[in-house]
């Protein structure tokens, strides 16, 4: 079973990767791309949890959440 949530989970990592690749996105739009691939929204935001995106409010409290790939770190 850990094996296949896994594998579900590294789709949707996929998926997040694909979809912030040209910048941030709002969740909503995330949510409709992770539907019509059949992934599970829960199972994209337990992916964007590992991969540490960034989702913060936009603009206003009531305003849409917005996903974004964390900064680059450097190698020093």
């Amino acid at each position: 079973m850990y094996a296949v949530s896994r594998a579900k989970r590294i789709r949707a990592m996929g998926l997040v990767l694909e979809l912030l690749a040209s910048g941030p996105r709002n969740a909503a739009e995330i949510r409709t791309a992770s539907d019509a691939r059949g992934i599970s929204f829960r199972t994209v935001e337990r992916a964007a949890q590992e991969l540490g995106v960034v989702s913060q409010r936009a603009a206003s409290f009531q305003g849409p959440f917005i996903w974004q790939l964390p900064p680059r770190r450097r190698v020093a």
